[in-house]
């Protein structure tokens, strides 16, 4: 990519120790002690760095204003869920509603670097597939939520799901830091979407990208939970706050309500924007 890139890991995450022990070259040697708000830096080559920070990845807020010279920020963090899904996933940190339990700020979103979290997950696919663990994982966009809040630098969380097993899981950190390692020696330029609607692991965003191969990259994704707390103004964000220029909306068309499908529509169809119906 030519770009700066900071990856970074947490000493309270243990999925993120997971990866970044495998990422980092680190292997099993013992990690330094990170106390809270301060930062570690193990340093690997002139376009990567490597770093661990004493807190939890959602709520290192701002930290652009700590490490201000970077192009992207690669956070590696654990997923929760009540069901315990093996997943392997990745997605944009922000909150579209004004609750921000999580971390980050309520109404405020991060920059969505589309073409990076595409093909970070297209290769999560490929490196699953050549460890032989993708039929046992659920490989899957999720949508934007949770904390931090970043200003200035794209930002983007790659998680192992949901349960201690998984988070320490030697095969699932691997696949995870091999497919990063592929994204970042990549230049993917495929016009940037946002999409809109469905659920939180959203299966049409999934279907269309990782299973039928559509050659577009989705940044930002809204889902249809939010829609009774969210306005045009949500909507222009999710724009805005894309690294590239968004050509396409990708909108799931049983994952709206009618109410909410007519006003994005409308909204949509104003603005020089390809509307894509999923």
């Amino acid at each position: 990519m030519g770009k700066r890139i900071a990856i970074i890991a947490s000493t309270k995450d243990p999925a993120s120790i997971n990866i970044f022990r495998r990422i980092s070259g680190i292997g099993d040697r013992p990690l330094p002690k990170v106390n809270e708000g301060e930062i570690y830096f193990l340093v690997k080559g002139s376009a990567v760095d490597f770093i661990i920070i004493g807190c939890e990845p959602i709520f290192a807020e701002n930290l652009d204003e700590k490490l201000p010279t970077y192009d992207l920020f690669v956070f590696l963090s654990r997923h929760e869920s009540l069901s315990k899904r093996k997943t392997l996933s990745a997605h944009v940190p922000g909150n579209w509603t004004n609750s921000a339990p999580y971390g980050g700020l309520p109404k405020h979103v991060c920059i969505a670097p589309a073409n990076f979290l595409t093909a970070l997950m297209l290769n999560i696919k490929t490196s699953a597939e050549e460890e032989d663990i993708a039929g046992q994982w659920s490989i899957t966009f999720e949508v934007t939520h949770h904390g931090p809040y970043i200003e200035k630098i794209p930002t983007v969380f790659v998680e192992i799901g949901s349960s201690q097993p998984e988070w320490n899981n030697p095969q699932a950190g691997r696949v995870i830091a091999d497919a990063i390692l592929k994204t970042i020696k990549e230049d993917q330029r495929h016009p940037a979407a946002v999409s809109f609607g469905g659920p939180h692991y959203a299966p049409s965003v999934n279907r269309k990208i990782l299973l039928e191969e559509y050659e577009i990259a989705v940044g930002h994704m809204i889902p249809g939970y939010v829609f009774d707390e969210i306005t045009v103004r949500d909507v222009k964000m999710a724009l805005e706050r894309t690294l590239e220029n968004v050509e396409i909306a990708l909108v799931d068309k049983k994952g709206l309500k009618k109410k909410h499908r007519d006003w994005l529509l409308e909204y949509l169809s104003d603005i020089d924007i390809e509307i894509v119906k999923i």
